[in-house]
């Protein structure tokens, strides 16, 4: 047996090994890249944070020391009054003259008012003494605190400065008056500018409104220069300082040249400054720019060598897995007669065997998988179809008539019937068919009754299927039709049937298990959707119908006659109301008692629907009495037709449940016109209404206008 270092495929692996080298070179300089990168990111981040301490001590220090002169000074000179000020003027300027970023000092009375002061701006000649009671610094310094202001813009808005304030006290130690002193940002623009920060970096300072106060780039700020202006993104670094003070906040920013640059910040709560330092993001990562040269020359010249090789390869390795490759190709395109031939006398000759196998055996599976699609497609496309159809219309004979059409559509299948439940039991004479041979029906349904397999359906609530042999069914609905396969399904709604469904067609063997069990999930979408179609048609009827005599509801009628009202008032146009009452009506349920009494509404109102015009709107309008609008008709016009309709009720027998068995009845009428002075329906109605009361009290069977 040869060692498999000397097979041909393990050459073949070998010079496989050479990409792979490469590819862990690539990898290790990948690696060295990243590293690289993150390493100067943490190497700027430290750089940048020792900067930042050594510029916060050295700014802390400065003003301490500014401070701690001003203390120094307002408890040895002793008490603030009358007698001494020159004095005390003479420490004032003492202060000014050590001090060039302090450009005016000030001693404050007790009671808030500038007593004395020396300044570099002010003429202490004609001195404008100033109240400061409700200043900041007073309030503070007077309780004994010394006080760091926010940053302060005065003088026309020219340079920035701050105010730091201190108590005086007297030898005994009581506070007689408070020492402030105003200071430019000099010596802390001059400290930034004399901090080496490479040569792209640089630091800057901000308020909490991100104003700038000092700038190492800056000889000297001299007005309100708000930060991101010039820098884009900055804003998210210093107000992630504001939230967290104390904390260093790292990010990145562009200045308007597009350059990137690196930033630390921190906040100094003490005196709401944001000290931040910036480097070109370039100089940063020199050191990875380097290493990224670096890799792109040694890539370049791997690229060469692996070239040469891949040539080399390509004469042994890369011509049959590229015949390989087409004839696979050629195959995935669902041609399986397709064999590859390789004859390399190797491990890739034996895949290719295998590949011829696996073709042979993929061509049986696509051929069954392609027909089980094809039938679930097509129980899929029933289903979609099917379910969109039914769910359309609200009308109970509408709905069938869809899902019958959808299933003969998509099954192509020959015919259905379907036969409802009708008071409680499914009635073969409530059928929809899609044939038009009631005969046709007759002979189907004598077929499935005859063989019990309707009832069997209706008991068990399954489906039931048959195929006809010799005995074939012949129906002539347009053409000849031969039953040979017959389906029964029951429509059923939450447990209960409400219709069998009845499918038919000249095949047979169409209705397999899968059919069977689509057009099972059919019924139960078509029982709800009759359902919901037969709760539709009685809300819809209940919502406007009277259920006892099936005229409008007065609630109805009132709309109809409110938008009648309106037209006539509008348009200037005529019509009528009767308002009908039946005569002793009281005396009739008395006598025969109510249910007597139900019938002669019930046939009161079959005789005023088949004795007035269909634009006419009639309603009963409570107990036994009844009210018709009649639209475009002129009181005249309206009497007409009352009367017609007093003499019918007159001479209509009306049936009853109880001896005699039937009785007559009169009716009196009353009759409003519209009239122009009319402003409401009501006065419309109280009109016929009084008509009705004359006609009442002149003796009854009549019509009153």
């Amino acid at each position: 047996m040869k060692k498999i270092s000397q097979s041909k495929i393990s050459r073949k692996f070998f010079l496989i090994l050479l990409l792979i080298s490469f590819s862990a070179v690539s990898g290790l300089s990948i690696f060295q890249i990243i590293t690289s990168y993150y390493e100067g990111k943490k190497n700027v981040g430290n750089h940048q944070k020792e900067q930042l301490i050594n510029i916060s001590k050295e700014i802390y220090d400065r003003l301490y020391l500014v401070e701690k002169m001003m203390e120094l000074s307002s408890h040895s000179k002793g008490v603030l009054e009358e007698g001494i000020n020159e004095r005390f003027r003479f420490y004032l300027w003492k202060i000014l003259k050590h001090n060039p970023s302090i450009f005016e000092v000030s001693a404050v009375g007790i009671e808030g008012r500038e007593i004395i002061y020396a300044s570099k701006l002010r003429s202490e000649i004609n001195a404008d003494l100033k109240d400061v009671s409700n200043e900041e610094f007073f309030k503070e310094s007077i309780q004994g605190k010394a006080f760091y202001s926010k940053v302060q813009h005065g003088f026309d808005n020219t340079k920035p400065y701050m105010i730091i304030s201190v108590p005086i006290f007297r030898f005994d130690g009581t506070i007689t008056g408070v020492l402030v002193s105003k200071l430019w940002f000099v010596d802390i623009q001059k400290m930034l500018l004399n901090t080496a920060f490479g040569d792209t970096g640089y630091a800057f300072i901000t308020d909490d409104h991100l104003e700038i106060i000092a700038h190492s780039k800056f000889e000297l700020v001299i007005k309100h220069e708000d930060i991101r202006r010039e820098l884009s993104g900055i804003e998210r670094i210093l107000y992630r300082s504001l939230e967290n003070g104390g904390v260093f906040q790292h990010g990145a920013f562009s200045d308007k040249s597009g350059e990137k640059f690196i930033c630390t910040s921190i906040y100094l709560p003490k005196f709401n400054w944001i000290i931040s330092v910036a480097q070109n993001e370039k100089d940063v990562f020199a050191n990875t720019y380097r290493i990224i040269m670096s890799f792109l020359i040694v890539s370049g010249l791997l690229f060469v060598f692996v070239f040469v090789i891949s040539r080399k390869v390509s004469e042994t390795i890369a011509e049959p897995i590229v015949k390989l490759r087409d004839l696979t190709s050629r195959i995935s395109e669902g041609n399986f007669n397709e064999k590859i031939t390789v004859e390399t006398k190797d491990e890739i000759e034996d895949l290719a065997n295998n590949f011829n196998q696996m073709s042979e055996r993929l061509k049986e599976i696509y051929g069954d998988l392609e027909k089980r699609i094809d039938e679930r497609t097509k129980e899929l496309l029933l289903l979609y179809s099917f379910t969109s159809a039914v769910s359309k219309s609200l009308n109970v004979n509408e709905t069938i008539k869809t899902a019958g059409d959808e299933l003969i559509t998509v099954l192509e299948l020959d015919g259905y019937i379907c036969v409802l439940k009708d008071d409680g039991d499914l009635d073969v004479k409530n059928t929809i068919s899609s044939l038009s041979n009631e005969d046709e029906v007759k002979n189907v349904l004598e077929e499935i009754i005859g063989k019990g397999i309707l009832s069997y359906v209706s008991k068990h609530h399954v489906p039931y299927y048959m195929e006809i042999d010799d005995d074939s069914m012949t129906l002539e609905d347009k053409k000849l039709l031969t039953i040979h396969s017959i389906a029964v399904f029951p429509v059923l709604f939450q447990g209960s049937i409400i219709a069998n469904f009845i499918l038919l067609s000249e095949l047979k063997g169409v209705f397999n298990s899968n059919v069977l069990s689509a057009i099972e999930t059919c019924m139960i979408q078509l029982g709800v959707s009759i359902a919901n179609a037969q709760r539709y048609e009685i809300t819809e009827e209940l919502s406007f119908k009277d259920p006892l005599t099936k005229l409008f509801n007065r609630r109805f009628f009132e709309t109809k006659l409110e938008n009648e009202f309106a037209r006539c008032q509008r348009y200037n146009r005529v019509s009528s109301l009767c308002m009908v009452d039946i005569d002793h009506f009281k005396k009739i349920n008395d006598t025969y008692g109510h249910q007597a009494g139900d019938a002669i509404l019930r046939q009161l109102a079959e005789i005023i629907l088949s004795s007035i015009r269909k634009s006419d709107v009639p309603a009963r309008y409570g107990g036994e009495e009844f009210i018709i609008l009649m639209t475009e008709s002129s009181p005249d016009k309206a009497y007409i037709a009352a009367e017609r309709l007093r003499k019918r009720v007159e001479e209509h027998a009306f049936v009853i449940d109880v001896d005699p068995g039937y009785i007559y009845i009169t009716i009196s009428i009353g009759i409003a016109g519209f009239v122009s002075y009319m402003t409401t329906k009501e006065e419309f109605i109280e009109q016929a209404d009084r008509a009705l009361y004359t006609a009442k009290q002149t003796g009854r069977n009549k019509v009153c206008m």
